[in-house]
């Protein structure tokens, strides 16, 4: 009878070993658990570059630190409202349609897109990648966004293309801009049946400005002549610097060949 007590006692003594065991590894799996969720958001808040996460209803989840500083808005402002909602471009240049692509499952990439901010001067240029976000039985929950902030290298690409385009003192066209000016109002002429007119203008005894005033206020006379050039013509009308003194005029789109006469005089 006593060795069947014994017996009892020790079968209780295991059980209640058994169960404290399992609440400590539950204890520890909950705070690993905790520890990871911890460890994840760090990681994702403190990135370098733009994170976010939509729902299958392109609601976001997540947006990052990263989002918060590229375009003034806090996370509050954004979580839990539709993508396409908060930020027309997205549609208006596409990123809807590859959301959506992301959505049945594949990887996309995006092209270069500009963004703005509703009610806000901020603005720039970004580019994304979009993964489908699964769950863990494999099934596609929402999408994750990757977003790099590219607005510094457009701004410098931007910035060579219009060096390449344009005279550096009068911010005029330049010949090559000048020249592809000319080619579009020909072809435009052609297809409307009427005249086009090209103007050319030097200015006489300029090198004797920069020998007597300098080249300072010769440059200065220059930037002069090119506002007033810009003043005298329509906006589809192209003025070009050619040359150190030279200039010339494209006038598109004339109602009669006179009308070249009136803008020289």
């Amino acid at each position: 009878m006593q060795s069947a007590e014994v017996l009892a006692s020790l079968a209780l003594l295991l059980v209640a070993c058994w169960i404290i065991l399992r609440q400590i590894s539950a204890f520890r799996a909950e705070r690993a658990l905790r520890d990871s969720h911890l460890f994840a958001s760090e990681i994702i808040s403190g990135a370098a570059e733009g994170i976010v996460v939509y729902d299958r209803e392109l609601r976001y989840l997540v947006w990052n630190r990263f989002m918060e500083e590229m375009t003034g808005l806090p996370a509050a402002a954004v979580l839990g409202k539709r993508a396409p909602d908060l930020f027309p471009h997205l549609r208006e240049q596409g990123i809807d349609v590859l959301l959506q692509r992301a959505l049945a499952g594949e990887d996309v990439a995006s092209p270069d897109m500009h963004y703005y901010i509703p009610g806000s001067p901020r603005e720039g240029w970004a580019s994304a990648v979009y993964h489908p976000h699964r769950d863990s039985r494999g099934e596609i929950a929402g999408v994750i966004g990757l977003i790099r902030d590219i607005t510094a290298r457009k701004k410098a690409e931007q910035q060579i293309e219009y060096q390449a385009y344009h005279d550096a003192l009068t911010g005029l066209a330049n010949r090559r801009l000048f020249n592809e000016h000319l080619s579009l109002a020909l072809a435009l002429a052609a297809r409307r049946n009427c005249p086009v007119a090209v103007l050319f203008l030097d200015l006489d005894h300029f090198k004797l400005v920069n020998d007597t005033l300098g080249h300072t206020m010769g440059d200065v006379l220059l930037q002069e002549v090119a506002k007033r050039l810009k003043s005298c013509v329509r906006e589809g009308d192209a003025v070009a610097r050619v040359g150190g003194d030279e200039f010339t005029i494209v006038l598109q789109v004339l109602e009669t060949r006179d009308a070249a006469a009136v803008v020289a005089l």
